[in-house]
């Protein structure tokens, strides 16, 4: 038994020994894992046998088992050389794809089919990832390395030059030809692909147009584009700014950005521009630049009004007299209407005619219904030309009182009145025919002083104007001339009119006394025998002017005189000869705002005031020994309403007499296409109508009226006002505060007008009575009246408070180049050492439609596509797209790039052969003009053909990485790991490969890195996990086993030899 027993020692020792021989064999065996040899006692019993007392029969193998130790890495130049660093196994198919098959073993190699497969043809599984290189690890497929893309091949859409041009380039007029050198200046090749990759050889040509100039600051190079043998045109395309953003343009020229636009107003005006057809503008064509012009009208020749001897309109020659009255005196005939009386009927007709065939002219009532006014006829006779030209309406007195009497214009006309002028009432039907007394005339002036006299009738309501869309026109009127000793040329003529004109439609204040009672102020005069105390003159102006108490400074001036001269001529009663009081006579300083006294002779007067509102001190003001005149300064309140509502103010018309063509023209004082300016009622008749020194407001109605131009662009945009800003003030704003005689003076001087405005002193000021003080003032300021004429006056000026600044701000009314202001005031003011601002005219450029090569006028419809016909065309758009001009590139001075910051877009290509089409922006954004010899800085473009494969990567995750000559990169797909939960009941197959058991347990996928699995380490491969030291030791044991069962073999035969010896 022992021999069988030493026998199974002896074949457990030869196994142990194929193990370990196994090993040693397989020590290079890339992913081997050593195998281990488990051995097993052989023991067998009976039931009915003692255990104890019964041996062992032997030994047996029970299992050769795989240890999966790491083994160590060898580290190659194969990218496929796959070694994993921790758990796991690497998933493969059998080449007929029906068996899982599990492996260590990392040296893959690709087959014919660019499959990964190890030297046995198995294939390397692989999952599908996403774009984040994250694996699906339900979706499993042989891992294949394309050597070339498929469908990758990308079309060329943008192409980047950064080319330096040379500065000092000439400029070529020439035509371009790309076979002549001589017609541009470089030229820059280039190769584009298609969607399929095919390549094209694509040359930009570059041709110098112009060079910066004071005109036009910009450099400019043309370029044309070939992609090929074909010219490829460039696209149209919107200007942008220095940040790119699209740009628009108004009527006037005015360009703004896309972000530009911030209220919803200016936000709806743009959007509703977008679906308008409108003009192509082009942006290097925004040069035509003009100068803002106020809406002007043009009078009709008026001559004779130079400044020659006998050259100008003599206004001595007018008298006060009313006209009929004057022409009466002259010897005109006349003639004396009797009114109708009595309701009117429907239908009833009051009409006047002059002359045999004469044209009816119908007076209608004021009222709109009823009978016309005696006032009514007189008005409509006298605004008719034709009655006007030989005769003169007005109302009879004496014993033609309530009649209407015409009188012939022409003292020496001999024609009858009563039967050249017949007046009818009634139905048109059966008119009734005035009672009419004719009355011929002397035709003999009896006063000679008469003789050739005109009327200020003449002079009066010449004609209405009205600017700016005003509520209510003013009448115009040069009848404060009348009678005086002046001859004014046309220049003169025309600064009388602006100043009136200016002075009604102005914020001038009435003098008002309407709050104040007793004596307003007084006039002391000497004391002359038989008197032994000075007279006093008491002036008392409560409730004089209009119904409102309101007067303007001539009215002042009137009723003080009035006043002065009635208590004169009480005093002169009583006075003897050689004592009598001489007259003092009355005026107003518009300069110095004073009321002026100025006594004959020798006399000295004083004026003093108990009305603090007039003079806060009751002091008198006493004339000086050589002065000739006291002042007594006076001026509007400053609580006290303008004569015109703020909202009809008007402010800087102007009149100008043209010598060149002889004519007046009337300007309003704003410019733009906003202002508008209209005459009318333009009197018949009188100074407005005459050509010879006259202001020859003859011809079409129609002609004399401007209004605002809404859609056109004509005359630009609203010009700047002058604005002077103060330095910070030196008082809380916040309290109430003083004004002293030591800071109440302000020096101001506004458009030629200068003065010194006074605040009157209070202690309880705050900012907006003081502003409101110091502005009344300021446009209370008037320049002298010369010879009776209007002054000039101060208009609209606004003082603010700048809350930032702390300091006033002064803006005129006026606005222009001429506009100008001037404040000098005390320091606690922030007014002192203030330089002088000035207004600005505005320019504005007129845009100019572009044309095409026909000159035919391009336009953009609501697409933003190009059109050569102006169907659709209504009105320009509020705004309109601006473009560059196409292929054009513009450099500043300093060899910056100005356009296109976006590139330049070509137009659609479509290649040879059916092969596409290519849309192409090329972007100079890094191109220069310096000095410097032309030079390409950089060229990319971003157009690829299909790659061929470069370079093949493996991460530590498994992501499989491609690279392909086109700068492709693909992911592949990912080398997932397999764990077991029992690896070493795994079926060892050859080759270190591996089946699944049952055992072993279901195959468990994950990737690499993950928890459970180890790393995959590309350019390495895992050495087996033999110890050849351990295994020589092994050896060694394994021999001792060998020879010491075959010892027991031997002692066991040598037994039984014994035994049969014994018993032979």
């Amino acid at each position: 038994m022992s021999f069988y027993t030493s026998l199974t020692g002896l074949n457990a020792a030869t196994a142990q020994l194929g193990v370990t021989a196994n090993n040693i064999a397989n020590v290079s065996t890339v992913g081997f894992k050593r195998s281990r040899a488990d051995f097993g006692d052989i023991f067998a019993t009976s039931p009915l046998q003692k255990a104890s007392s019964t041996i062992g029969q032997g030994v047996s193998l029970k299992k050769v088992t795989q240890e999966f130790g790491q083994g160590n890495m060898t580290f190659s130049s194969n990218t496929l050389d796959l070694a994993i660093s921790g758990d796991g196994f690497f998933p493969l198919k059998s080449q007929d794809g029906f068996q899982d098959i599990f492996t260590r073993n990392g040296s893959f190699m690709m087959n014919d089919q660019y499959n990964v497969v190890n030297s046995a043809g198995q294939r390397l599984m692989a999952a599908s990832v996403d774009s984040s290189g994250k694996a699906n690890l339900t979706d499993m497929n042989v891992l294949t390395i394309p050597q070339k893309t498929t469908g990758m091949a990308t079309q060329t859409s943008k192409v980047q030059l950064g080319l330096n041009f040379p500065a000092d380039a000439t400029v070529i007029t020439s035509e371009f030809n790309r076979n002549d050198s001589t017609t541009y200046n470089k030229s820059t090749a280039l190769t584009v692909y298609d969607g399929g990759g095919n390549g094209y050889l694509a040359t930009v040509y570059y041709v110098k147009t112009q060079n910066a100039s004071q005109e036009t600051p910009n450099n400019k190079w043309q370029t044309f584009v070939y992609v090929g043998d074909q010219l490829v045109d460039a696209s149209l395309q919107q200007a942008t700014n220095k940040v790119g953003e699209v740009m628009y343009v108004n009527k006037y020229g005015e360009l703004k950005a896309k972000s530009d636009f911030k209220t919803p107003d200016e936000i709806a005006a743009l959007n509703s521009s977008f679906s308008k057809k409108t003009y192509k503008f082009s942006l290097d064509q925004l040069n035509d630049v003009r100068t803002s012009q106020p809406a002007a009208v043009s009078g009709g020749s008026a001559t004779g009004l130079g400044t020659g001897t006998n050259d100008g309109v003599d206004f001595s020659n007018y008298v006060v007299t009313p006209k009929a009255e004057l022409l009466a005196l002259q010897g005109a005939n006349t003639a004396a209407y009797t009114m109708p009386t009595g309701a009117a009927a429907t239908g009833d007709l009051f009409q006047v005619t002059v002359g045999a065939g004469g044209v009816p002219i119908t007076v209608p009532p004021s009222s709109g219904i009823g009978r016309p006014t005696l006032t009514d006829v007189i008005n409509t006779l006298n605004a008719n030309a034709g009655f006007a030209a030989s005769y003169v309406a007005s109302e009879g007195t004496g014993a033609n009182a309530g009649k209407l009497v015409v009188t012939a214009t022409d003292p020496l006309s001999i024609t009858a009145i009563d039967t050249d002028v017949v007046m009818t009432s009634g139905p048109s039907a059966t008119p009734t025919t005035l009672t009419a007394v004719g009355t011929q005339g002397s035709h003999v002036t009896a006063d000679p002083q008469l003789v050739g006299k005109k009327s200020a009738d003449d002079l009066k309501n010449l004609f209405d104007i009205n600017i700016d869309n005003s509520i209510e026109p003013v009448s115009v009127g040069l009848e404060r001339l009348a009678g005086k000793d002046v001859k004014l040329s046309g220049a003169q003529i025309a600064a009388e009119l602006t100043n009136s004109i200016n002075r009604a439609y102005g914020d001038e204040k009435p003098f008002n006394f309407k709050s104040t009672t007793g004596t307003t102020f007084s006039l002391q005069l000497p004391i002359k025998s038989p008197l032994t105390s000075a007279p006093l003159v008491d002036i008392s102006l409560a409730g004089k002017g209009d119904a409102d108490g309101n007067m303007k400074y001539e009215d002042l001036v009137s009723e003080v005189q009035d006043q002065i001269d009635a208590r004169l001529d009480v005093l002169n009663l009583t006075q003897g000869v050689g004592q009598k009081y001489g007259k003092v006579t009355v005026s107003y300083d518009t300069k110095a705002q004073q009321l002026v006294f100025k006594p004959d002779g020798n006399d000295k007067i004083a004026v003093f005031s108990t009305q603090t509102s007039i003079r806060p001190t009751n002091d008198p003001i006493v004339q000086g020994v050589n002065d000739d005149s006291v002042g007594l300064g006076i001026t509007p309140s400053v609580s006290t309403g303008p004569w015109r509502a703020s909202n009809d103010q008007r402010y800087g018309a102007t009149v100008e007499y043209d010598a060149v063509k002889g004519g007046f023209v009337f300007k309003s004082g704003t410019t733009g296409d906003s202002s508008s300016i209209s005459l009318s009622n333009i009197k018949p008749a009188s100074l407005a109508t005459v050509n010879e020194r006259g202001l020859g407001l003859t011809g079409d109605p129609a002609s004399y009226v401007v209004g605002q131009s809404k859609i056109e662009a004509l005359r630009g945009v609203t010009s700047m006002p002058a604005v002077l800003e103060g330095n910070a003030l030196a008082v809380n704003v916040d309290n109430n505060f003083s004004v002293d005689t030591t800071n109440n003076q302000f020096v101001v001087s506004v458009n030629g007008v200068t003065g010194t405005v006074v605040v009157p002193p209070k202690d309880t000021y705050t900012l907006s009575t003081f502003m409101e003080a110091l502005q009344s003032g300021i446009n209370n300021l008037q320049g002298p009246s010369v010879d009776g004429a209007t002054p000039q006056t101060v208009d609209g000026v606004k003082v603010t408070y700048d809350t930032k600044t702390n300091a006033l701000k002064f803006t005129t009314g006026t606005a222009s180049t001429s506009s100008y202001i001037k404040v000098t005031g005390d320091a606690r003011w922030g007014l002192d050492g203030l330089d002088a601002q000035f207004g600005t005219t505005t320019t504005w450029i007129k845009p100019t439609p572009f044309k095409d090569d026909k000159n035919a006028t391009v336009y953009i419809d609501g697409f933003g596509k190009e059109s050569s016909t102006a169907t659709g065309f209504d009105n320009l758009p509020e705004w309109s797209p601006v473009y560059f001009d196409k292929g054009e590139l513009t450099f500043d001075t300093a060899g910056n790039l100005v356009s296109p910051k976006q590139g330049a877009q070509l137009d659609t290509v479509y290649l040879p052969n059916g092969k596409g089409s290519l849309t192409i922006n090329i972007d100079y954004s890094k191109s220069t003009q310096f000095a410097s010899p032309y030079a390409v800085l950089s060229q990319s473009q971003d157009g690829a053909p299909e790659g061929d494969l470069v370079g093949l990567a493996v991460n530590d995750d498994g992501l499989v990485n491609a690279s392909y000559s086109n700068g492709a990169q693909k992911s592949l797909g990912k080398v997932v790991l397999v764990n077991f939960s029992n690896p070493t009941g795994l079926r060892q197959i050859g080759d270190t490969s591996y089946y699944k058991t049952s055992d072993s347990g279901t195959p468990k996928y994950g990737e690499a890195g993950s928890a459970g699995y180890g790393t995959v380490r590309s350019g390495a491969t895992e050495r087996a996990n033999v110890d050849l030291t351990q295994e020589l030791v092994d050896l060694i044991t394994e021999q001792r086993n060998f020879q010491a069962n075959a010892k027991a073999i031997e002692t066991s035969t040598s037994l039984t030899s014994t035994i049969i010896q014994i018993r032979n």
